[in-house]
């Protein structure tokens, strides 16, 4: 899977994803890694930050979830892939935080 500089830009400052349980980093899914700023940043894929939000949930719940989600965020635009869409899904629902273009608020 090839990774926009955007979304390990994304990663790189969503610390808590960066910490978050080894359980997720380890899957049949293999793990993504690449470096940003000289460090190590993990890139979850849509699967493993499907996993993160909604462990337990049936796919289409978590579609649900995610399209309510989308319809009401005003910080997705046209040029915000779907792997990125799906990382600033996570870090709002898990973690109440916002990509404001530079950083997580």
């Amino acid at each position: 899977m090839r990774f926009t500089d955007h979304y390990i830009e994304m990663c790189f400052f969503a610390k808590e994803i960066q910490l978050i349980e080894p359980q997720y980093r380890y899957d049949s899914h293999g793990d993504q890694w690449n470096s940003f700023k000289d460090k190590d940043v993990w890139l979850p894929s849509q699967e493993q930050l499907q996993d993160i939000v909604h462990k337990n949930k049936a796919p289409d719940e978590l579609v649900v979830l995610f399209y309510k989600w989308l319809m009401d965020d005003d910080f997705v635009n046209n040029n915000t892939g779907i792997t990125e869409m799906w990382l600033m899904y996570v870090m709002y629902e898990k973690f109440g935080k916002k990509w404001d273009g530079n950083k997580w608020a």
